[in-house]
């Protein structure tokens, strides 16, 4: 409770982002209001681990951004799986349990997906296997100690902390900066 009490003080709303790139992910994924044809069947897919609400922040992101290749790390849920296939039915889909399957992935990977526990083992991997436009989607951010040390990391320029979820960026054309963001 403490946790999110803390991000709900520190957190930001649309009117304090000043980064275009973060603004229009806020207004047009984030706090996108449109009801889409799956969030019926995402809300068969919420659980104690996925909230719904993280559920259709995964389907928005995936549905707006329309990656091609989509890697799950680790223990990835099977819910993970149908949102993302939801969202974009002719994707790329790799689900990796090892760091052996990972060094056979074709580069360059648009979206990884991770549980936070699991981060800080596949974060070299996932660094070998990133471009400037890839994303890194973490759930319960809150719930790791890696997460407040890779958010400092001079590789990733854009964070973004939706208690639930977050979201790493390696995009070099920006000024690096966290972002905690209420949605």
């Amino acid at each position: 409770m403490f946790k999110y009490l803390s991000f709900l003080w520190n957190s930001k709303n649309e009117h304090r982002v000043h980064s275009p790139f973060v603004y229009d992910l806020q207004m047009n994924i984030f706090k996108d209001t449109q009801q889409y044809y799956a969030f019926d069947e995402l809300r068969k897919y919420a659980n104690k681990n996925l909230t719904y609400k993280s559920l259709k922040q995964l389907f928005r992101f995936i549905n707006q951004t329309q990656p091609s290749t989509v890697v799950l790390v680790g223990n990835a849920t099977t819910e993970i799986h149908k949102t993302i296939t939801l969202a974009k039915s002719n994707i790329k889909l790799y689900i990796i349990n090892s760091t052996q399957e990972f060094k056979r992935l074709p580069l360059p990977i648009d979206i990884f997906y991770i549980e936070s526990n699991q981060l800080e083992d596949y974060y070299p991997l996932i660094k070998s296997k990133s471009n400037n436009q890839t994303a890194v989607i973490i759930t319960k951010p809150h719930q790791s100690s890696y997460w407040s040390k890779i958010i400092e990391y001079s590789e990733l320029h854009v964070s973004l902390d939706l208690f639930d979820i977050g979201f790493l960026f390696f995009r070099k054309q920006q000024v690096k900066e966290h972002f905690i963001l209420r949605t």
